[in-house]
């Protein structure tokens, strides 16, 4: 049986930069929000594949500390890879006509990239007699 295998080198290519965290900063995790429109997308740090999607309509989070190590300490460098969606794929899904085609008629666009901290709040409760 054939294995289905994008072919990732017609994908476009983002860096995306996450800034280290202050050791004494509250946040607890923080997560990456991609908006994009595409087939499939990738997220590399380096040569390894930290997690992939296909396209639904809806904005990809991933939680940057349980994929990337030492996330709090450095600044981190990643590859964002989207796999153009042909216009002539079809599609069954509510959000297939938000797709935008560019003149060759593919779907290839990185739409927004946000970091979204997730704080945490330590509460000491005094004990009472």
């Amino acid at each position: 049986m054939p294995v289905f295998s994008p072919d990732f080198s017609r994908a476009m290519v983002w860096r995306i930069e996450i800034p280290s965290v202050p050791p004494k900063a509250s946040v607890s995790d923080v997560f990456l929000d991609i908006g994009y429109q595409g087939d499939v997308a990738r997220l590399y740090s380096g040569q390894h594949l930290i997690d992939d999607n296909f396209w639904n309509g809806l904005p990809w989070t991933i939680g940057v500390k349980e994929t990337i190590g030492g996330w709090r300490t450095a600044e981190t460098d990643l590859q964002l890879s989207i796999l153009p969606l042909p216009k002539a794929f079809p599609m069954y899904i509510e959000k297939a006509r938000e797709l935008h085609f560019d003149s060759t008629g593919a779907a290839n666009s990185m739409m927004e990239i946000r970091l979204i901290p997730q704080y945490q709040l330590v509460l000491d409760v005094p004990s009472h007699p």
